[in-house]
C-alpha cells in the first residue's frame, strides 16, 4: 500500500510538472509576437538615430554661422546621442524577458517596470516635442537652404506650430499601438495563465 501511495505520489508530481512546463510554454507563444513587435520599433528606433549621428558627423564642419544654429546642431545631436543610449538600454532589457522560465509574479513585476519607463519616457518625448521639432527643423533648414529661420521666424513659426500639433498626435497614437496595448496584452496573459495555474 505504502508503494502504490509513492507511485501515485510521484505521478501526481509529474503531471503537476508537465502542467507548469505546459503552461510557460503558452505564456512564451501568447506574449512572443507583443515583444516582437516591441523589441522590432526599438530596432527601428536605434537604426534612425544611427543614422542622424552619421549624418551630423558628416556635417561636423557645417555647424551654423550663428551662435542659435550651432547650439541646436549640438542640443540635437546630444539628444540623438542620448536617444541612442536609451533605446539600446531597452532593447536589453526587452531581451531579459524570458516567460517560459520566469515566475509569473516575477514576470508580472519587470512588465509592470517596463510600463513605468515607457510611461516616464513618453511624457519627457511630449514635453521635449517643441523645443526638439523647433531645433531639429533649425539645423536641416540651414543645411538645405544655408538659411537661419530664426531671423524670419514669425515666416516658419504657423507651419511649426502645425507641425508640434501632429508631432504629439502621432507619438501619443505610437505609444498606445506599439507600447501600451502590447502591454496589456501581455499582462492579460499573465493573469490568465496565473488563474489556470492556480485551478490545478
Amino acid at each position: 500500500m505504502k508503494n502504490l501511495w509513492q507511485q501515485y505520489d510521484k505521478k501526481l508530481q509529474e503531471n503537476k510538472m508537465l502542467n507548469e512546463s505546459i503552461i510557460r510554454n503558452i505564456i512564451k507563444d501568447r506574449s512572443k509576437s507583443s515583444l516582437g513587435k516591441m523589441s522590432t520599433m526599438e530596432y527601428l528606433t536605434a537604426m534612425v538615430y544611427a543614422l542622424l549621428l552619421l549624418v551630423y558627423t558628416a556635417e561636423a564642419q557645417n555647424t551654423g554661422a550663428t551662435v542659435w544654429i550651432r547650439a541646436c546642431y549640438f542640443f540635437t545631436l546630444a539628444f540623438s546621442i542620448a536617444g541612442l543610449i536609451f533605446t539600446v538600454y531597452k532593447i536589453k532589457l526587452l531581451s531579459k524577458f524570458d516567460f517560459g522560465a520566469q515566475a509569473i509574479t516575477d514576470a508580472v513585476q519587470k512588465l509592470e517596470q517596463l510600463r513605468l519607463l515607457i510611461v516616464k519616457e513618453r511624457l519627457i518625448s511630449i514635453l521635449l516635442s517643441p523645443l526638439l521639432l523647433i531645433t531639429f527643423y533649425a539645423v536641416i533648414n540651414f543645411w538645405v537652404y544655408n538659411a537661419d529661420m530664426f531671423q524670419h521666424f514669425s515666416i516658419y513659426a504657423p507651419r511649426i506650430a502645425v507641425s508640434i500639433i501632429l508631432l504629439i498626435i502621432a507619438s501619443i497614437a505610437l505609444y498606445r499601438k506599439v507600447y501600451f496595448d502590447n502591454i496589456y496584452r501581455i499582462r492579460e496573459n499573465l493573469n490568465e495563465i496565473r488563474d489556470l495555474k492556480t485551478s490545478l
